[in-house]
């Protein structure tokens, strides 16, 4: 019996990197069918029909996610999920027969990441894959260190001196700052009127990652445009919807030189 997955011919090329990927179901042709597609994607798929030994198998393997059927032998496997968030903290998604929406609600509440119906079309199926493998990757992935900083940056009359915290108007009215709205004001002087994007400006600040979603960096650009508003003049912080932010409100003259060091 098929499933409604395409034939090879009608697979797009397959993604570099192979992700692995342990998928738990007892319907031995589905099983296949989806090996074989995930296979054309990039992914290698392992499978097993049952949950016995299950949970030394993702100790021993660390697979890269875990796809499950609902209902396996008789058994709900929504009634394990907490047992296999003691052993395994990767990308967890339901494939299923099932599309009670109540039983998506209960499987999201106990730690699964997504709650998929078998019905669903088979791209979507490697679309949703991907994108919990490409954050659980990000997740993992080393912050970056934080870029140093000079000791005064200068520009179009403003003066920032990170390490003491003070921004200085072309008037000379200063602003004491936190640590990091300094140090999110040095990287946006040091790229004044370019959009520096989120992803960019995040590890810098924080020493992680980038989480989507996050307002840590929006509130945090709220207090310097409050601490900029204290001494006045053009001077402005400004979020780019989709992008990030852009500092920028210098004279023309200083808007065509690059940021000076001293």
């Amino acid at each position: 019996m098929s499933h409604g997955f395409p034939p090879h011919a009608e697979i797009p090329p397959v993604e570099s990197g192979r992700a692995k990927v342990l998928l738990v179901e007892d319907d031995p042709t589905f099983a296949e069918e989806l090996s074989i597609y995930l296979g054309h994607h990039g992914i290698a798929l392992t499978t097993r029909a049952d949950t016995d030994g299950l949970l030394d198998e993702l100790r021993a393997q660390r697979p890269d996610g875990l796809i499950l059927d609902q209902f396996v032998a008789g058994q709900d496997l929504l009634d394990m999920i907490a047992t296999l968030r003691q052993v395994y903290a990767g990308p967890l998604l339901f494939l299923t027969g099932n599309t009670d929406p109540v039983d998506r609600i209960v499987c999201l509440d106990r730690g699964a990441d997504d709650f998929l119906s078998k019905t669903i079309a088979p791209r979507e199926v490697v679309a949703r894959l991907r994108a919990l493998l490409r954050r659980a990757r990000t997740a993992a992935a080393p912050p970056r260190p934080p870029a140093p900083v000079s000791d005064v940056i200068a520009l179009g009359g403003w003066s920032l001196a990170p390490a003491g915290r003070l921004l200085t108007a072309p008037d000379g009215r200063r602003a004491r700052l936190t640590d990091h709205e300094a140090a999110l004001l040095a990287v946006l002087m040091a790229r004044a009127n370019q959009v520096v994007a989120r992803e960019t400006v995040y590890p810098v600040l924080f020493n992680r990652p980038y989480v989507p979603g996050s307002r840590t960096l929006d509130n945090l650009v709220s207090r310097c445009r409050d601490a900029v508003r204290e001494v006045g003049g053009t001077l402005s912080v400004r979020a780019v919807r989709g992008s990030g932010y852009i500092l920028h409100g210098f004279s023309r003259d200083a808007t065509t030189k690059r940021p000076t060091r001293r």
